[in-house]
């Protein structure tokens, strides 16, 4: 069996790592709310360390990262899928940072399957972005 934790998107219902848009909801069955968010907060440290060339901002803050599902597979492992989504859809990186992305989340030692989806709804706005992102892009 497998045991899922959810990571909606719900923008500003929480702290600080739901600013950017991933909001965490558990499914309460062999994973704990402590182990969901820990495999969480180390997706996410990996994410950070993706950037579109173009822009001086990591993949996470720039608000990119809508959907986050974590589950226990039987091997004791985490599969995660992510859903995300570029700044625009003709981003000419769009066939490379959802694999960046993949990459960056593989690191993780108790990653197993991972899968990242490219979503075009809801449409990304400068809205998504963290505080940190958008005065390092002059954004007010």
């Amino acid at each position: 069996m497998r045991d899922a934790c959810l990571a909606d998107i719900d923008v500003g219902l929480e702290a600080r790592w739901r600013e950017n848009g991933v909001n965490g909801r558990l499914n309460m069955n062999d994973i704990s709310q402590k182990e969901a968010e820990e495999i969480r907060d180390k997706a996410i440290e990996e994410i950070k360390k993706v950037y579109d060339p173009e822009i001086p901002v990591n993949l996470y803050d720039l608000g990119l990262i809508y959907r986050m599902e974590i589950i226990k597979a039987e091997n004791g492992k985490y599969d995660i899928e992510l859903d995300m989504t570029l700044t625009a859809p003709a981003c000419p990186m769009a066939e490379e940072l959802p694999v960046m992305v993949k990459e960056a989340v593989e690191s993780l030692v108790e990653a197993g399957d991972v899968s990242v989806n490219l979503v075009w709804s809801p449409p990304w706005d400068p809205s998504r972005m963290s505080e940190d992102a958008k005065i390092a892009l002059d954004i007010f």
